[in-house]
């Protein structure tokens, strides 16, 4: 019986996730209310093997977003030396070694904003290109999200040719999902996200809840900057920024790199994910199948236009249980050492993640954000800018494949020192719990 009442909560969630009572959310501010309009599509069908690809094209196609790719997507300006993990320069933010327009802002708690990708019209969202971090992760049925770090560089939009920020709006917000919690606490900052299921909101804090105003959109749901900066002034507790150290961040990358101008991480046939070094930049681009295993459309800020990316790439492996259709716990807490794949500059590094208390939590008693290291347990240096991490199963095989956008081709011909990446994801193999007590908690 109550596995049977899990499902029906998982799916009230996708499709829309239904107020909680008052009693049950911890919401610190009034919902936000938006009014944006936008059709919605069907989400991809649920893949948890690799899918056939029988009925794919012999070719794909790239399409450049139609944009200016000289234009970095922040106003940040990189720091020239190495810093970090523990001392960082006034006015250098800590999760990305830039300095930051405005410093007060580094004594402002980050806000963790849920953000969809799917279906199809979300696309492309707002606000992204700010993120200091954005953790992508599998939901289920085919589909990714993402959690996206908002510290110290608010977004900001022109409006009838001046520049606004506190008016400016994030999104579209989707449901609340369990791994955000561990997040939430690594970063010790506040949650937004458009609802939950009983069972995954009984096991989240810090938050506020938002949805649109629209009932035939589920994807309508926006936080504005002002609210944002409002969530993360209203905590009780003193926020403390040396919690958000524990980087590593060099401008020169180490020399034994191996040769990396592409990434492809395949979710979903039709959820597949591209990033593509530009060397004229210095940045890795993201790239996205159209919903349809053929079409990739390079991705944008709606806010400005600008194209997403990323000084860093990481892809991180970990435990993932996937306990029914859309409920998945992901062990990111107390993390000693766990495999991670670093892309900067060009270059794939073996690395390491952990999360375990170190000496900085000893002594204050507080948490930081994941931080990576060598296999000795030495900061390992990431480039100064923004970071995206694809978390994916522990054991995940990656290869180097052949240059082409073909499926097929990418999974089953293996070219070693091509540069192009292949991280063969396949989803979690269902537990099926009797008994949900058994669920750990974030």
């Amino acid at each position: 019986m109550l596995r049977k009442l899990l499902i029906v909560g998982s799916v009230l969630c996708l499709l829309g996730c239904m107020p909680a009572a008052p009693h049950a959310v911890s919401v610190v501010k009034p919902a936000v209310l938006i009014s944006i309009s936008t059709p919605t599509l069907p989400s991809p069908t649920q893949t948890e093997k690799p899918p056939t690809v029988t009925a794919l094209p012999p070719t794909a196609t790239l399409t450049p977003a139609p944009t200016d790719t000289a234009s970095p997507t922040v106003t940040s300006t990189p720091a020239q030396q190495a810093m970090g993990p523990d001392n960082f320069p006034p006015g250098v933010n800590p999760l990305t070694g830039l300095v930051v327009p405005d410093p007060a802002q580094l004594q402002v708690a980050p806000v963790l904003v849920s953000i969809t990708d799917s279906p199809l019209t979300t696309r492309p969202q707002a606000g992204l290109s700010f993120s200091s971090f954005v953790y992508e992760f599998y939901i289920g049925e085919g589909a990714t999200r993402f959690l996206s770090v908002f510290y110290a560089n608010p977004p900001t939009q022109v409006v009838d040719g001046k520049l606004e920020s506190d008016s400016v709006k994030v999104g579209p917000i989707r449901s609340g999902r369990m791994l955000y919690e561990s997040l939430r606490k690594l970063y010790n900052g506040f949650l937004v996200f458009a609802g939950a299921t009983q069972f995954i909101l009984a096991r989240l804090t810090n938050y506020q809840v938002v949805y649109g105003s629209l009932t035939i959109d589920i994807n309508h749901a926006f936080i504005s900057v002002k609210g944002m900066k409002d969530l993360a002034a209203s905590g009780a507790r003193k926020f403390v920024p040396s919690t958000m150290t524990g980087l590593r961040f060099d401008p020169q990358p180490p020399s034994n790199g191996l040769p990396a101008t592409k990434l492809w991480v395949p979710y979903n046939l039709r959820c597949q994910v591209r990033w593509i070094y530009d060397p004229s930049t210095g940045y890795y681009h993201r790239y996205q199948d159209q919903d349809d295993a053929t079409t990739f459309v390079e991705a944008t800020d709606r806010l400005n236009g600008k194209l997403l990316q990323f000084s860093n790439v990481i892809v991180l492996f970990t435990d993932i249980h996937f306990y029914d259709v859309t409920l998945f716990s992901t062990d990111l807490m107390n993390i000693t050492k766990r495999e991670a794949l670093l892309f900067r500059d060009g270059k794939m590094y073996p690395i390491y993640w952990k999360t375990a208390v170190d000496d900085y939590s000893r002594h204050t008693g507080l948490l930081r954000p994941p931080h990576f290291v060598d296999a000795q347990g030495n900061p390992f240096p990431m480039k100064p800018g923004q970071t995206w991490v694809e978390i994916v199963p522990r054991f995940t095989p990656y290869f180097e494949s052949v240059d082409e956008v073909n499926y097929l081709h990418l999974i089953n011909n293996k070219k070693p020192g091509s540069g192009v990446w292949t991280v063969q994801f396949t989803a979690p193999a269902p537990e099926w719990p009797d008994d949900l007590s058994g669920v750990p908690m974030p």
